[in-house]
């Protein structure tokens, strides 16, 4: 079968929209499974995933698809984990159950580089990422219809955060979408989504309005936003300029966390005033045991008041753990409490319970089984928790179930990889 035209990839690398002549004779779709919902996926169900790992490298004149077998292990949401032997170019192949039909889309394996001249990408364990069929389906749906919105960005608090704010008054609402505005490289999905979005919030906001007074004070509120904005993302342009060389040695999968660090301090000299640099960086040193300076990092992070998102809550427990595994019980004790005061969040709230003797394991473990980010935060937060309390095993057992969340985008993702390294050097 031939692509005559491909319409759109909107998904990264792992799905596009094409456009064939005509389905050729004997040949017939693949049924999807457009009511499956992952979070009912019987545990260990049986399945297959095709994809062609190696490309055209291996084979010249024809393509012979690679079928691996798996199971169901673990179930969210948004997504699922099969302990298929799965490499980097199985992403986009479908998953299929025992009924022959598809459910889910190949999206991720977790992968590390060995070490030597010629660094190798070799799959950490057999375990993959897989994204329900139904999210490519309604995106195809939204295609259809002319409004292409997902970009392939792997974002499970997103439609959440969407429906919080729709619950807010319209001013607050205008306010929080202004901040994360201002707040969001210009070139990002959230500057778009935040532009629309209050687009859609001043409209509505211009609907109650019953006087020439209200409109004039809001078109000159707007008016100056706008001004201010416009400035902020010159500056921000320019900022991203001197910053993309720098960002895409990052995103490097062969590079050292030693040499992350490194650009990252060389990322914040050009831009001192992203808080999220010092954060990251407070993570890094951490990884590496340079407790003094990841304690200056997390001082120059919370200098300022943020909106407490995934990092600030993070972060905001980061500094009671490193200073238990100092030994500096008082001084953890004191930051860990004042730390616990200022969070809202429920599943920071269960960790601050576990942190400080009042939750179980357990509790927490059936309170993550549905978010990736709960898994990766919750898990790192209680390896380094035990590592500081020289339960080196234990320690390693939490620090090697953050990884299955495949947020490998995450501090805290990049965090265990460093401690599960230095743990076993310690320890061979």
């Amino acid at each position: 079968m031939r692509v005559r035209q491909v319409l759109t990839s909107p998904l990264k690398d792992d799905f596009a929209i094409i456009k064939i002549d005509k389905v050729p004779a004997g040949l017939l779709p693949i049924p999807l499974d457009l009511a499956m919902d992952p979070r009912g996926l019987p545990k260990l169900s049986r399945v297959i995933a095709l994809g062609f790992p190696l490309g055209s490298r291996s084979q010249a004149d024809a393509v012979n698809v690679s079928v691996v077998r798996g199971n169901v292990r673990r179930t969210f949401e948004n997504m699922f984990h099969i302990d298929a032997s799965l490499h980097a170019g199985n992403s986009g192949g479908p998953v299929i159950d025992a009924r022959g039909k598809v459910i889910g889309i190949v999206s991720a394996v977790s992968l590390d580089f060995s070490q030597g001249l010629v660094p190798m990408a070799t799959p950490v364990w057999d375990m993959g990422l897989i994204l329900p069929i139904g999210e490519a389906v309604k995106l195809l749906d939204e295609l259809k219809a002319g409004r292409a919105k997902w970009n392939g960005v792997l974002n499970f608090s997103q439609d959440e955060a969407l429906v919080k704010i729709r619950e807010m008054k319209m001013e607050e609402a205008e306010r929080v979408f202004r901040q994360a505005l201002l707040s969001s490289d210009p070139e990002s999905w959230e500057f778009l989504l935040s532009r629309v979005m209050l687009e859609e919030v001043k409209k509505e906001r211009r609907k109650v309005f019953m006087t020439e007074e209200q409109w004039t004070e809001h078109a000159e509120r707007v008016e100056r936003f706008e001004a201010s904005a416009l400035e902020t993302m010159q500056i921000k342009r320019k900022s991203l300029e001197r910053l993309a060389p720098l960002w895409a040695r990052l995103a490097d999968g062969t590079i050292s966390l030693e040499q992350k660090q490194g650009i990252l301090k060389k990322a914040l000299e050009y831009d001192p005033e992203n808080r999220m640099i010092p954060g990251a960086l407070a993570y890094c040193s951490a990884a590496l045991e340079a407790w003094p300076e990841a304690l200056d990092f997390l001082k120059a992070f919370s200098k300022e008041e943020g909106r407490p998102n995934a990092l600030w809550l993070s972060l905001s427990l980061l500094e009671a753990q490193i200073l238990h595994y100092q030994g500096l019980e008082s001084e953890a004790e004191d930051k860990l409490d004042k730390a616990c005061r200022r969070i809202r969040d429920p599943w920071f709230l269960a960790l601050c319970g576990y942190l400080q003797g009042r939750r179980t394991e357990e509790s927490l473990r059936k309170e993550s089984e549905d978010r990736p980010e709960d898994m990766v935060t919750g898990y790192t937060a209680l390896g380094f928790r035990a590592e500081g309390s020289k339960d080196k095993n234990t320690a390693l057992r939490f620090y090697r179930e953050a990884p299955n969340s495949f947020l490998t985008d995450w501090l805290e993702y990049d965090f265990t990889r460093e401690r599960i390294k230095r743990i076993k050097k310690a320890n061979p």
